[in-house]
C-alpha cells in the first residue's frame, strides 16, 4: 500500500527544525500562504505526498506538564520518531508491527498521527484504535483517551486541511462525522473507530490497521490477538513491558511470529539522553558519551555499568526498582517482579512443540492393576502427548512420574484446572499433559491412576505425586482406597526411627519456594525439559509475593486455555514442579535432550526397526551376554 523511505521524502527537508523559533514561523507562514486557494491546494498535495511534512506542518500534540493553552503544542518529531512514523504507515494493510517503549516516547501520538494522515487523504481507510477500557478509548475532555488526541489535532488545524464539513469544529459545533468511538471522513469514507479491548472485540470486522495501545495491560490479550489476526493484516502493538505473563511479551519474543519490532528506548530521546554516561561498576571510571553536556562539578555519577544520564538518575531515585524497569528500562523480567527468569522462559518457548497426539483415555470406572486402558484420538481431547505410540496406540515402556495439582472440579467462573503432568523419570522429558476444570477430586484420581497404568515402566505403573493440600485430600484418599502401588511419600519428622511417611506433597510458603526454585534450576541445567507452550506461559505469570514467596498473578486472565478453565492459576506449573522433584530424587540425572524426543522415526519405518534392534542389543549387552 505504502513504501515511504526517509531519505526520499519530497518536502520534509524544507522544514527548518533546527531551532524552535524558525520551526514555528515556518508553520505560521504556510498557514498565511494558504489563504490563496491555489497555494492551499498545493499544500494539500504536498501533505498527501509526504506524511512527515504533513505531521510537522499541521500536526499537534499535548503535553500536560505545560500550562494553559500552551499544553497543546505543534508536533515536531524527533529523528527516531520520523522512522517510526514511516514504519507505521508502511505497515498499513501489509504487516504487523510491535513497538516496545520506555514511558513518554510519543509512540501512541505517532501511530495516531499516521492513522489520521491516512484518514485525511486516502479513501476507504478503516482504522481501529483500542485500549484496555472505554475511558482510554474515547472520553470527552480526557487527554488520556485515544480519540481525544485525534480531536486535538483537528481542533488546531487550518480549515483548508480539514475533511469536508469538518470546518464546523472551528465554530464550536460537533462535526457530523464524529460520534462516540467513531470518526468518519465525510469526503472520502475513511473511518477511525475506537473500541475497548475484550475477548469478542472486532469480530467480523475488517480493518486497514488496528492500534492495540498499552497491550501488556490487557487481561484478555490472547483472545484479542486471535480476533485481530482475522480482522486485519496490520496489528500495531504498543506497550511498555509489564512482566512476561501477558500476550504482549509472548508476541514480542515468539520467534515463530516473525513480527517486525521497533524499540523506543529512552536513550533515543535527545532530552532524556542529554549528558549520557557510563560508570564502570568495578573501577568506577566514568565515560562521558555526551561530551557537549556540562555536568556540575559536584555531580554524583552512579557506576553500575549501565547507560545513564542526569534525567535517568533523577528517575532512578524517584521510582521503585520494578517501576523503573517497567516504565523506563524496557526490562520485562524486572517490570513484572517476575519469579522465573525471563531469558529462561524465552529459550524454553522457542523449544516448545505441538503435541504429537491429543485425545482421551478409555477405562473402566473402577481402576486397578488389571484395568485395560486404551487411548482414543479426539481433536479436543484433554490428554496431550509428545511421545511416540506403537501399533496398539501405547507409549514405550519407561519409568514415568505424574505430577498433579488438584482443583475442586466445579467448572464455574472462578474454577481452576486439575492437572497431571507426565515426565520420563529417566530422561527428565515431559511426555504428556492433562488439564481439566470439570473433574472432581475423586474422578480426577481415577483418571490419573488410569494414566499411571498407561504410562508404565517395566515393573510398575508411573509414580504419582500430588499437592495434598485442600482438594488433594480427597484425591489422595481415593488413590489410597484403590491401593495404587506407586506413590510419592514425604517424610514427616526426622530420619530417626519412627519417622512417618505420608503420601503426597504438602505445600507451605517455604516448601513452595524450594519446589519452584528447584524446578527452575533443573530447567536451566537441562535436567528436565518441558515442550508444552501453555505450561511455559503459565510460568511467566508467577511473581514475587509480598513475603518473597512465588505467587501466580491471578489478575492476569488468559483465554487461550483450551481446557475450559475460566481463570488460569498456574496449575500446570505446580504439576510440572512436582514431577521434576521426583525426577531429581529418583531419576538417573542424565541431561534431558529435546532433540532426541522429536527425532524418533515413524512407527514401522526401517529407521524405527533399526532403533528397536539397537535398544535390544544395548539391553542384552547390559546383561553380560
Amino acid at each position: 500500500m505504502f513504501n515511504f523511505e526517509l531519505g526520499k521524502l519530497p518536502h520534509y527537508k524544507k522544514i527548518p527544525k533546527q531551532k524552535w523559533g524558525s520551526f514555528t514561523k515556518y508553520r505560521a507562514r504556510i498557514a498565511r500562504n494558504a489563504v490563496d486557494p491555489a497555494q492551499a491546494q498545493k499544500y494539500r498535495e504536498w501533505a498527501k505526498e509526504d506524511p512527515l511534512w504533513y505531521i510537522n506542518t499541521f500536526g499537534w500534540t499535548f503535553d500536560p506538564r505545560l500550562e494553559g493553552e500552551s499544553r497543546t503544542v505543534p508536533m515536531c518529531t524527533y529523528e527516531f520518531q520520523d522512522q517510526l512514523t514511516l514504519d507505521v504507515i508502511n505497515a498499513f494493510g501489509k504487516e504487523d508491527l510491535l513497538i516496545e517503549k520506555s514511558r513518554d516516547m510519543g509512540a501512541s501520538w505517532i501511530v495516531l498521527s499516521a492513522m489520521e494522515w491516512g484518514w485525511t487523504f486516502y479513501s476507504g481507510m478503516l482504522f481501529l484504535v483500542c485500549s484496555r477500557n472505554q475511558d482510554y478509548v474515547d472520553k470527552i475532555g480526557d487527554p488520556k483517551s485515544l480519540m481525544w488526541k485525534i480531536d486535538a489535532i483537528h481542533k488546531y488545524q487550518p480549515e483548508f486541511i480539514l475533511a469536508p464539513g469538518q470546518e464546523v469544529i472551528h465554530e464550536g459545533k460537533r462535526y457530523p462525522g464524529r460520534k462516540l468511538n467513531q470518526l468518519v471522513n465525510l469526503g472520502n469514507g475513511s473511518v477511525i473507530a475506537g473500541e475497548a479491548t475484550s475477548a469478542n472485540m472486532g469480530r467480523g470486522s475488517r480493518q486497514t490497521a488496528v492500534l492495540l495501545d498499552e497491550f501488556a495491560a490487557v487481561d484478555c490479550g490472547a483472545a484479542v490477538n486471535t480476533a485481530m489476526t482475522d480482522a486485519t493484516p496490520s496489528r500495531i502493538f504498543v506497550s511498555t513491558p509489564q512482566g512476561t505473563g501477558n500476550e504482549f511479551f509472548r508476541v514480542r519474543h515468539d520467534d515463530r511470529n516473525n513480527i517486525k519490532v521497533r524499540t523506543l528506548h529512552w536513550t533515543l530521546h535527545p532530552k532524556k539522553a542529554a549528558g549520557m554516561y557510563i560508570g564502570d561498576k568495578d573501577t568506577e571510571d566514568v565515560t562521558i558519551i555526551d561530551k557537549d553536556y556540562k555536568f556540575p562539578k559536584d555531580y554524583r555519577f552512579i557506576c553500575d555499568g549501565k547507560k545513564r544520564s542526569p534525567w535517568y538518575d533523577f528517575e532512578w531515585r524517584r521510582r521503585s526498582r520494578w517501576n523503573l524497569a517497567q516504565e523506563v528500562d524496557i526490562n520485562y523480567q524486572g517490570a513484572g517482579k517476575q519469579y522465573f527468569d525471563a531469558e529462561l522462559l524465552i529459550n524454553m518457548r522457542n523449544m516448545c512443540a505441538p503435541s504429537k497426539f491429543q485425545g482421551e483415555l478409555l477405562f473402566e470406572n473402577v481402576v486397578h492393576q488389571q484395568t485395560t486402558v486404551r487411548y482414543q484420538a479426539v481433536a479436543s481431547g484433554r490428554l496431550k502427548m509428545w511421545c511416540s505410540l506403537d501399533r496398539d496406540s501405547r507409549p514405550p515402556e519407561a519409568p514415568c512420574v505424574i505430577g498433579c495439582d488438584v482443583a475442586t472440579g466445579k467448572g464455574g467462573v472462578m474454577s481452576t484446572n486439575s492437572t497431571a503432568m507426565v515426565y520420563n523419570q529417566k530422561t527428565g522429558t515431559k511426555v504428556a499433559s492433562f488439564a481439566s476444570p470439570y473433574l472432581e477430586p475423586r474422578d480426577f484420581a481415577h483418571y490419573v491412576m488410569a494414566m499411571g497404568y498407561f504410562f508404565h515402566g517395566a515393573h510398575y505403573p508411573a509414580k504419582i505425586i500430588w499437592e495434598s493440600n485442600g482438594p488433594g485430600e480427597n484425591f489422595g484418599s481415593t488413590i489410597d482406597d484403590h491401593q495404587y502401588p506407586n506413590v510419592y511419600y514425604r517424610e514427616e519428622g526426622s530420619d530417626r526411627p519412627g519417622t512417618v511417611l505420608t503420601p503426597g506433597w504438602w505445600t507451605t510458603a517455604a516448601s513452595k519456594r524450594v519446589l519452584l526454585g528447584d524446578y527452575q534450576d533443573m530447567l536451566r541445567e537441562g535436567r528436565v525439559f518441558n515442550p508444552e507452550l501453555e505450561a511455559i506461559d503459565e510460568m511467566g505469570e508467577y511473581v514475587f509475593g509480598s513475603t518473597g514467596t512465588p505467587e501466580h498473578g491471578r489478575s492476569r486472565k488468559q483465554t487461550t486455555d483450551t481446557s475450559g478453565a475460566k481463570d488460569n492459576h498456574g496449575d500446570r506449573v505446580m504439576g510440572d514442579a512436582l514431577a521434576a522433584r521426583v525426577v531429581k530424587m529418583f531419576g538417573s540425572f542424565t541431561q534431558a535432550n529435546p532433540t532426541v524426543q522429536y527425532a524418533e522415526a515413524p512407527y514401522g519405518s526401517i529407521a524405527w526397526c533399526r532403533s528397536i534392534q539397537a535398544e535390544r542389543e544395548k539391553l542384552e549387552s547390559s546383561w553380560g551376554y
